[in-house]
């Protein structure tokens, strides 16, 4: 607990720094910053860090006067409080209650929640402030990820998110790099959209494909048992995430419109033009894929790799053509093993050539029939 709160006040004590700094050296006209003269004499006295307790003796008669004579004053209140700790709380709340925007007393308070292990209260002071101080989004941003750090701290962060704000985003592109809890995370994301396929990527890295299938099936609302591998065989532009759909790589290859993937490839480097995870059972199966465009001699190879993910072992390679010019359909057979081959991934690749050159090539489908099946058809 001491090394979060270490954390969290790191966080913000740019900002309270400042905040301090003001109450001392600000002119006390300037309103909702700096306190009133005779209390900032008060912070100026010799012995106000060797006995603290004497300046807020001293500084409570002249507290009850300023407010008497200024009933809706706020500055003297978070003055006090910053001195007195837990004994200025009833002064803090009443600083906030007479003026909300006061960034140095909801510093506090949310620092006085953390402190005391209120995961929600310090949840929605953060959310506050960021409300009423959006140019330290960042700051308050990465202390939301610090409460999410703790088992209660996560439940309000998402009770914050439930709220639909309008940095979710934000927070979410931070909570899928740092957060090590991918089950906190798959939640988030339920309920933020956009940042889904951050969440799906990360899955993949971490090796979590079991994880990344549920989450696949909860948010794109689809049947397992319906879902013929690969999914979308013809390409079509439906929006399904990846990585159970094809994942494309920009610039080199896209989806078009009346389906099938294009893929420009120069043979210059070895390149995936899109790639899917499936989830094929153990047995025999028959790959087949139709394509047409043109490929030129020594200009490398556009084709389809199946291997196990995970260990990597290959299953089947199979080439589109080395020369070809016109329309193609290629197939082979394979077989995924029984054992550490779950899942399987689908790489459309393309491999460096002798020359520099361009190809072009259309692909229409891709198809995976199990042995049996194909088989029986016959």
């Amino acid at each position: 607990m001491n090394g979060y709160i270490g954390k969290i006040s790191a966080t913000i004590a740019c900002v309270f720094a400042a905040v301090i700094i003001s109450v001392r050296l600000i002119p006390g006209d300037i309103a909702g910053i700096g306190p009133h003269q005779k209390l900032r004499d008060m912070l100026g006295r010799e012995d106000a860090e060797t006995n603290p307790g004497a300046v807020i003796t001293d500084m409570r008669p002249v507290m009850k006067n300023l407010l008497s004579q200024e009933p809706l004053t706020s500055e003297p209140l978070y003055t006090y409080a910053i001195l007195a700790g837990r004994d200025g709380d009833a002064a803090l709340d009443e600083a906030l209650r007479r003026n909300p925007r006061i960034l140095p007393a909801r510093l506090l308070r949310a620092q006085r929640f953390l402190e005391e292990q209120r995961y929600d209260d310090t949840a929605r002071e953060l959310a506050t402030l960021i409300s009423v101080d959006r140019r330290r989004l960042d700051e308050y941003l990465a202390a939301l990820v610090e409460v999410a750090s703790f088992n209660e701290g996560q439940e309000a962060v998402l009770e914050q998110l439930q709220n639909d704000p309008w940095w979710e985003v934000r927070l979410m592109e931070r909570l899928n790099k740092q957060s090590p809890d991918l089950q906190f995370l798959y939640e988030a994301n339920r309920r933020v959209e956009e940042t889904r396929p951050a969440f799906m990527d990360r899955l993949v890295k971490d090796g979590r494909l079991d994880l990344a299938l549920e989450a696949w099936l909860d948010f794109t609302g689809i049947d397992l048992d319906s879902v013929q591998w690969p999914y979308n065989p013809t390409f079509q532009d439906n929006g399904v995430l990846p990585p159970f759909n094809w994942e494309i790589e920009d610039g080199v290859s896209e989806i078009l419109s009346r389906g099938g993937l294009y893929v420009v490839h120069t043979a210059r480097d070895d390149v995936v033009f899109a790639r899917q995870f499936t989830l094929l059972k153990p047995g025999e199966y028959d790959l087949s894929s139709r394509a047409a465009g043109e490929m030129l001699t020594g200009a490398g190879d556009i084709l389809i790799r199946i291997s196990c993910a995970g260990t990597g072992e290959s299953l089947v390679t199979l080439s589109l053509g080395r020369s070809l010019e016109g329309d193609i359909i290629a197939a082979d057979r394979f077989t995924v093993p029984q054992d550490e081959c779950r899942f399987q991934r689908i790489d459309i690749a393309g491999t460096t050539g002798q020359f520099p050159r361009v190809s072009r090539l259309e692909i229409s489908e891709l198809t995976i029939e199990p042995v049996a099946a194909s088989q029986g058809e016959g």
